[in-house]
């Protein structure tokens, strides 16, 4: 159950109107009920950056696993990369002549590297993008310094 506390100036300092928010799926909200009296700017710059770094690097990352499970799945699905592996020495159309199975063998011996290559590069990509996700917070950070160093 999430709530959210509103501040308001006309209550005293420690009275706060509380309202419920109905869960919703993905979301992450700010609490301020750790806030003692009114929320100063640096207590609200603290949590927010808090909350940033938490759905960043916890929340975020779960769901771009969770995309990244289901690509790999419906990329294996389109490519039938599993079903041709699983059916290799299986002849071609049910041929169970000598054609059938030189057929079957030499299109899986073409089609296989092929599509395990898509497979693996979209699997690297994904993977250089995630990595990319964790860095890209800390890269104006190392842009200023690297200003003020002169490089």
């Amino acid at each position: 159950m999430y709530h959210y506390t509103i501040f308001d100036d006309n209550l005293p300092m420690n009275t706060a109107k509380t309202n419920y928010i109905p869960p919703a799926r993905n979301t992450h909200v700010l609490f301020l009920e750790n806030f003692s009296g009114k929320p100063t700017f640096a207590n609200i710059l603290y949590y927010f950056a808090k909350e940033f770094f938490v759905w960043w690097y916890v929340i975020a990352p779960i769901g771009k696993i969770h995309r990244f499970s289901r690509m790999m799945l419906v990329i294996d699905d389109k490519l039938s990369i599993s079903l041709l592996a699983r059916t290799f020495f299986v002849p071609w159309h049910s041929d169970k002549s000598f054609v059938g199975y030189l057929v079957a063998l030499i299109i899986r011996i073409i089609y296989l590297p092929i599509a395990l290559s898509v497979y693996l590069t979209v699997a690297v990509a994904y993977v250089l993008l995630m990595i990319l996700w964790f860095l890209l917070p800390f890269l104006p950070i190392t842009m200023i310094i690297l200003t003020l160093i002169g490089r």
